[in-house]
């Protein structure tokens, strides 16, 4: 644990409070940091991504959230990890395998299976993804154009 003396605090909790203004801004989104971590703005992102590729491939939620081994449900999960690392990048692999309580080799093994699927131009599956894709690309515009709709 970090202790900041009055000045240091004072100090902190501003700048965190900027960021939370920045990231609203920015996002349309919002988020509340405490000085012991950010509950995470990712996580947003995460559950936008999931929702959607849930509703394009009409796979429920519960279903890729939870242990499944039915080919639809998996490919639906690996699409979702796949698209995640797309939007918030690679790096986060630990927040993945936490979220979906897999292990972080089972998240690399969807990234090469579907760059795979993609590579060898499998024709049906790539429509699906792309599908998945656009509207994913779709809902950030949206939500854009309603952060910039609403007044300041």
């Amino acid at each position: 644990m970090i202790l900041f003396n009055k000045d240091e605090a004072a100090w902190v909790n501003l700048q965190v409070k900027l960021l939370e203004d920045a990231i609203v801004a920015e996002t349309g989104k919002c988020v509340k940091i405490s000085i012991d971590g950010v509950e995470n703005a990712e996580e947003l992102i995460i559950d936008d991504i999931i929702k959607i590729t849930s509703e394009v491939l009409k796979v429920p939620i519960f279903k890729i959230m939870q242990p499944n081994r039915k080919h639809e449900v998996i490919m639906a999960r690996y699409v979702c990890f796949h698209l995640i690392k797309n939007y918030i990048g690679k790096q986060k692999l630990k927040v993945l395998a936490k979220i979906f309580n897999k292990d972080h080799t089972t998240i690399l093994h969807a990234y090469r299976e579907i760059d795979d699927m993609i590579a060898t131009n499998f024709d049906d599956f790539i429509s699906r993804y792309d599908k998945v894709n656009s509207k994913i690309k779709q809902y950030e515009l949206d939500e854009q154009n309603q952060n910039t709709d609403e007044p300041q």
